[in-house]
């Protein structure tokens, strides 16, 4: 990991704070999430994920539901669109603020 994505993980904790959540754990989870998801969505898209529907989907639900036991009161997850060159993940905060251009949400950073 390089200085600039170490300060983005790092303006995006900040912020998160900001919001009140208040575990380093769980957000760490959610970062690493965010980075398997792209890295699927890279592979997805080059040919090389060997899955039929019924395993992505459920591959899909298994991560709902590590995000939803993860998420504090007041915050909520979107998936990205799947391409990679986008975000994977992106949480919906409190205050209502989105950084993203479809103005979903909150991007997690991937790296």
């Amino acid at each position: 990991m390089n200085k600039n994505e170490r300060n983005e993980i790092m303006r995006f904790a900040m912020l998160m704070a900001c919001e009140g959540w208040t575990s380093a754990d769980t957000l760490g989870e959610v970062i690493d999430i965010a980075r398997r998801e792209h890295l699927r969505a890279e592979r997805f898209a080059g040919g090389q994920l060997d899955e039929t529907d019924e395993q992505m989907q459920a591959h899909d639900d298994l991560t709902a539901q590590r995000l939803d036991k993860v998420m504090p009161d007041g915050f909520g997850w979107v998936w990205g669109s799947g391409d990679p060159r986008g975000p994977a993940l992106l949480l919906t905060v409190p205050s209502g603020r989105v950084n993203d251009w479809g103005r979903r949400g909150i991007i997690v950073p991937q790296w």
